[in-house]
């Protein structure tokens, strides 16, 4: 092998599983369980006996299978069949691929023209495509006769506009007309996808396996890439979001009211469990017609007969119709022109974020659960609307958690944003869980950072020990530096702050070791003695009142 003993690049994977190098970018973006690199002065690496477990529940497709590989071979069998230690390096037999599809794809995909690589509305023509394929055969129809490249934009956007998908529509007419030689690109990509069998409705690959859907979401990452994630939530956020609200079950109703691109939406289809006999149903809203579009195109993607995708609606509304059981959004933040603050359940707010929070909040159902993602400001702003806000959520019981999250998330800001988990109000207000996961992630490019996998894990199995302790009455033996149960009681002490570092970090040494329970009695006690002192001084006033009125 060219790279270190028992150790494998990008390249040697892709050729010893004999597979294009864009396929193990793909896995590794795709599937957090990845095998993570190692990095060494030669570049990045990953352990071939890794690489080989990881593959080794992926079997072969049997038109790609090789004369002398039985049916059921995996592709960590082939692996390990070529890798280290077997005394051979096998490469890709000639024609073991058909030409016009996976091959065809990837080949397609490395040769991209750098004009339609860092052209956004090329992305946004290969989902619409993927999805006219998949969705629309009356619509491919107008495609299946692949056009001609000096006609390609007009044909492109009839069919779309056959679709019910305009703003691809507009997108393809613009596109073409301005970089004509994207033409010819395009007619090459109709090609290899009418070549692509569909699956069909809750059959094999219905559920997001199938080559269409690796191409739209290899499609939907290099847009998000292309706009720096200027409207998309970032993939280990949208995870972690889904983690923490799981299970996501059958019967369940799932609502986003900001739906962007429906990432967080299909984030929760891809955790969904015990889908039978009743399905989840997904709605969402936004009010941009363009985010509605992608949206629905990425839900449907998704989604297979085990699923009732419901209505992605174009709307300011951010009530949904209906209750739902589990609300996620990643909102606008900013603020609003003072005569525009509006009135929500729990007080005005000029805030963007708060409006929509409280909309979340105000949609859950009975039992219902949400996740929101915030601006650190919203948690500990001065702002007497704000304050009071966050004092009526905790009074209400509707804050269960709130997760502070490393920066640079968001590739084109560098502010900081905290996941806060909510529930339907109790009426009672009860202890919140806060984690510091701020010292976690790794940057995935010079100024974006990602959750890994065991950064999320971490965050979740700190939150189902809470819950568990809490269910049972136990008490929670938090994680020093990261976690920190709090009584209500405490947090109207700090101004109803609910930024972690607030509760969360080291105890010095002889700190107080009380239970969360005896320190809210503690506080109670010290707010009567206040109450008290309050009383006396006043009384002492009136006696200097007295003295120096006679």
């Amino acid at each position: 092998m060219d790279s270190r003993p028992g150790f494998l690049t990008r390249s040697e994977i892709a050729q010893l599983a004999g597979v294009e190098r864009p396929a193990v970018t793909n896995w590794q973006r795709r599937y957090e369980d990845f095998p993570q690199p190692v990095t060494t002065p030669d570049g990045e690496h990953f352990r071939s006996d890794e690489v080989i477990a990881w593959l080794s529940p992926r079997r072969i497709p049997a038109k790609v299978l090789r004369p002398d590989e039985a049916p059921g071979t995996t592709y960590g069998d082939r692996l390990a069949a070529g890798g280290p230690g077997s005394g051979q390096r096998r490469s890709v037999p000639s024609g073991s691929r058909s030409p016009n599809l996976s091959h065809g794809l990837t080949s397609f995909l490395t040769d991209l023209p750098r004009m339609a690589v860092r052209d956004s509305g090329y992305w946004h023509v290969l989902l619409a495509l993927a999805f006219v394929r998949r969705f629309r055969p009356v619509a491919w129809q107008h495609l299946a006769l692949r056009p001609e490249p000096s006609e390609v934009r007009h044909v492109l956007s009839r069919a779309f506009a056959a679709a019910e998908l305009p703003e691809a529509s507009r997108t393809a007419e613009r596109l073409v007309a301005v970089t004509p030689v994207l033409g010819h690109s395009l007619t090459r990509i109709i090609g290899l996808l009418g070549d692509i069998p569909v699956p069909s409705v809750g059959g094999p690959g219905a559920t997001g396996e199938d080559e269409l859907t690796e191409l739209f979401d290899y499609a939907f990452d290099r847009l998000a890439d292309e706009v720096r994630y200027a409207f998309v939530t970032p993939r280990s956020i949208t995870r972690l979001a889904a983690k923490l609200l799981g299970p996501i079950t059958g019967g369940e109703r799932c609502f986003d009211p900001f739906c962007r691109s429906g990432e967080l939406l299909v984030e929760l289809l891809r955790h969904a469990v015990d889908l039978s006999p009743k399905p989840l149903r997904i709605d969402g809203s936004h009010p941009s017609s363009i985010m509605v579009e992608l949206a629905q195109m990425n839900v449907a993607m998704h989604s297979s007969g085990e699923f009732s995708v419901g209505a992605i609606r174009q709307t300011s509304e951010l009530s949904a119709d209906g209750l739902a059981d589990v609300v996620v959004t990643n909102p606008p933040f900013g603020l609003l022109a003072r005569d525009e603050a509006e009135a929500e359940r729990f007080g005005p707010s000029r805030r963007r974020e708060m409006i929509v929070l409280q909309s979340a909040v105000a949609s859950l159902g009975s039992n219902g659960r949400g996740a929101v993602v915030m601006p650190n400001v919203a948690a500990f702003s001065r702002a007497s609307a704000d304050r009071a806000v966050r004092q009526a959520l905790i009074d209400a019981g509707a804050v269960t958690a709130v997760v502070a999250l490393p920066s640079s998330l968001f590739a084109e800001t560098n502010i900081g944003v905290t996941l806060w988990l909510v529930r339907r109000p109790t009426g009672q207000p009860s202890d919140v869980l806060f984690i510091d996961a701020r010292a976690g992630g790794a940057m995935a490019s010079r100024n974006r950072r990602e959750l890994r996998p065991d950064d999320i894990e971490k965050v979740v199995h700190e939150y189902r020990r809470w819950q568990a302790a809490d269910r049972d009455r136990n008490q929670f033996d938090h994680l020093l530096g990261f976690s920190m149960a709090v009584a209500p009681e405490i947090i109207a002490a700090h101004d109803y702050s609910l930024l972690p570092s607030v509760y969360v970090g080291a105890e010095p040494a002889g700190a107080c070791t009380a239970r969360p329970g005896e320190l809210g009695s503690l506080y109670r006690e010290l707010a009567r003695l206040t109450e008290l002192a309050k009383g006396v001084d006043a009384r002492v006033q009136e006696l200097f009142d007295r003295l120096g009125g006679e």
